[in-house]
């Protein structure tokens, strides 16, 4: 399901975070949201059973202190005939922002909003985001990608 922060008060950002190893997997800086007064972002709501958590948090660095749970998120969905929901979402802790991603995370970024049919313009503001130039191979890109299906 595509949806929006509800409170519209949050953007999408690109950071760094000091405690990350210099061979990181994305060669880059990671997506957090940053609150911003009148602006929005957009995503996918996920249902995730409890028992998954710990492996969830596991990938996404929760465990390790990167990342933080915030907690009720109020999310409004796209289609108009959906209730509101309360969710969470995840946020750098203590990110080093203005950092750019490589092009291999914007292209998993991209590709996953294409395929939840996230808005276009949404889209096009995702595809205009500078990268870092990085252009070695990444074996998690690749493997991520295989398992992307868009419909045309």
């Amino acid at each position: 399901m595509a949806s929006q922060l509800g409170k519209n008060n949050y953007r999408l950002r690109f950071a760094e975070h000091p405690g990350w190893p210099t061979d990181f997997v994305w060669k880059g800086a990671m997506a957090t949201i940053d609150q911003s007064k009148g602006q929005s972002v957009w995503g996918a709501v996920l249902k995730i059973n409890e028992s998954d958590l710990p492996r969830l948090y596991e990938q996404e660095t929760v465990n390790q202190g990167f990342y933080r749970c915030l907690d009720p998120v109020t999310i409004t969905p796209l289609e108009q005939a959906q209730d509101v929901l309360q969710c969470f979402t995840l946020q750098m802790v203590d990110p080093i922002f203005d950092k750019k991603p490589s092009p291999h995370y914007l292209k998993v970024i991209l590709a996953g909003a294409r395929q939840k049919r996230l808005p276009g313009d949404y889209q096009k503001y995702l595809a205009d985001i500078d990268h870092n130039g990085y252009d070695g191979s990444l074996p998690l890109f690749d493997k991520i990608m295989t398992n992307v299906h868009l419909e045309h």
